[in-house]
Formats: C-alpha cells, structure tokens, sequence
C-alpha cells in the first residue's frame, strides 16, 4: 500500500535518529583519538598543542555540529512515540532538547573556526594576548557549564525513558540503555573542567550508549512505519484503538 503522510514523517525521523547515533560515534571515536594535552592538559598546554595540530579537534567540534543537526530532525519525531505517556511533559522536554541541540551546533562550529585562530595569536603574539587568552578560553562556548548541550539533551532522555518503561512496547534493555546514555550526559555536565569526567561521558555516552539507543530507536521507528504500510496503510493511533475496544 501507498505510504500515508505520518509513515513517511516516522521513517524520516527514524533515519535522523540513527545518523545522530552515528554522528554520536563520530564524537566518542574523534575524542578518543585526540593528542591527551588536549583533554588533560593546562589552557595553555592545550593552545600550544591546537597551534601544531587542530585537526582532530576540528573534527571532535564538527562530530558535535552534525549530531546537532541530525537531532533537530529526530526530536520531534522520536519525542511523538512517547506522547501517548504524557504529551504535556513529552512536549516541554522535547522544546528543551532541541534549544540543546540547536546551541550544540552554534557553539561548536563557532568553536571549530575561533579555536584554532586563537592557538595561533597565543603562540605568536605578544606576551599581552598569551596572558589574557587562557583566562578568556574556558567562556568562549555559548554553554561552557553544559545546562543545555547536556543537562537538558539528558533530561529529555531521560523522560522518555522512564515514562515508557513498564509499557511492553518497548524493551527493558532498550530503557535501560537511554536512562544509561542520560546519566553519562549528566555525568559530563558534572564533570565539565574534569577530563576524566568528560572522558566516562563521552567514552560511555558517545561510543556505547548513546548510538546504541538513537540507532536502536531509529530502527523501531522505521520498522513501525514498514509495518504500517504493509497491514493497514497506516499507524493507527494507539489511544483510538484502546477507545474502540473499551
């Protein structure tokens, strides 16, 4: 049968909800091959190693902007699954994932361009910028402390995962996974000067977790809609049919 409109809205947002789990696992994979001065060494230590060598880095904050990108357009279809739960709720912490991800992609492509630029005015300028330029770095992102890229991206993670899992729609190990992703985003929103914080979160939430779960949740998105169009032509709505056989 013909796709129906929505059919056609699940499998894109399915397609979205994996290309951010991979884009996730760009991010993991980007940060675990970075030189460690970059992770573990002083602002200082950290422009000094920029200025010979930013393009893992570049890559780490371009791994960043495209799951920015991708999740834009799985939100609001990952969040509609869930709306049968508690769609007032589902809404708000959808709105707040989505700013998440919309600053996620500002800052980090903002950060792709001006950092490298900065390590080589610290290298080669005057003794005047190397002073200022390691104190002004850390507050450079648009989010340096993490509320938005990661506090509120964890806790609509969370939400849906929590509200859906006593329902048998979904797995226990597929919940168990999201809750998993969530508490490593708050992890890296605890540890965000921590480098091994940051590592336990984007190790655990960027390489396992997190692609595990969009991936995983791409997947039910697009067999949902190939199901549909193969029995029905459509989704049915699932509190109609509790309605209509009440």
């Amino acid at each position: 049968m013909k796709q129906t409109r929505q059919d056609k809205v699940t499998k894109t947002g399915g397609l979205f909800a994996i290309l951010v789990g991979l884009s996730y696992l760009l991010v993991g994979l980007t940060f675990a091959l970075q030189p460690s001065v970059l992770i573990t060494g002083t602002v200082a230590e950290h422009l000094q190693a920029l200025h010979q060598d930013s393009t893992m880095r570049s890559l780490y904050f371009l791994s960043w902007a495209l799951t920015g990108i991708f999740a834009i357009g799985a939100v609001p279809m990952i969040s509609n699954c869930f709306k049968q739960y508690n769609e007032a709720l589902i809404n708000w912490v959808s709105g707040l994932a989505l700013i998440g991800f919309a600053v996620t992609i500002v800052a980090n492509l903002r950060a792709m361009n001006i950092k490298p630029m900065m390590a080589d005015v610290y290298v080669n300028g005057d003794p005047l910028f190397q002073d200022i330029i390691p104190t002004v770095d850390p507050w450079l992102l648009l989010d340096p402390f993490g509320y938005l890229t990661m506090g509120a991206v964890g806790l609509w993670l969370l939400t849906l995962n929590i509200v859906s899992f006593n329902d048998k729609q979904f797995s226990k190990v597929f919940n168990v996974i999201g809750l998993l992703g969530a508490v490593c985003l708050f992890i890296g929103l605890i540890g965000a000067n921590n480098p091994m914080l940051s590592g336990i979160a984007s190790g655990l939430g960027g390489m396992v977790f997190g692609p595990i779960w969009f991936i995983w949740m791409g997947i039910i998105m697009m067999r949902t809609s190939e199901k549909s169009v193969q029995t029905t032509g459509h989704k049915p709505n699932r509190q109609a049919e509790e309605v209509s056989t009440g």
